[in-house]
């Protein structure tokens, strides 16, 4: 994965949509399984017991609200651009995966143009 797709808008992406590691991990099962619906129970038992099952309703009712899912949990994003995000977040998840987390949990702690300015490649 090249550095250039770390950009601004994929950032803000990731600000307002993945709330933490486990969130993403949530979606990407679903984007990589999208030919079937989801129930809570099944995406807890694929992801394994980090989470409870409150945990992940609550994550799929975001994501549906987000428009990510159907109403039966399945990936169906609702626009072009969140399709292409959650392809970019799924190259970054096998391709860079200490990097994405980094991400996530700085996003969670600092403002978005902080973050950016610290990812900018500096040419000398």
């Amino acid at each position: 994965m090249e550095d250039v797709q770390f950009t601004e808008p994929f950032f803000r992406f990731l600000q307002s949509n993945i709330a933490s590691v486990d969130a993403a991990e949530v979606l990407l099962l679903l984007y990589r399984n999208s030919e079937r619906d989801w129930s809570p129970g099944e995406v807890l038992a694929r992801l394994g017991p980090v989470l409870s099952e409150g945990e992940v309703k609550k994550i799929l009712d975001d994501f549906r609200a987000k428009g990510f899912l159907s109403e039966t949990y399945r990936y169906l994003p609702s626009t072009p651009e969140l399709a292409a995000h959650v392809s970019t977040l799924a190259v970054a998840y096998e391709e860079r995966p200490v990097t994405l987390f980094r991400l996530i949990y700085a996003l969670r702690q600092t403002g978005l143009q902080a973050l950016a300015e610290a990812f900018r490649i500096r040419r000398s």
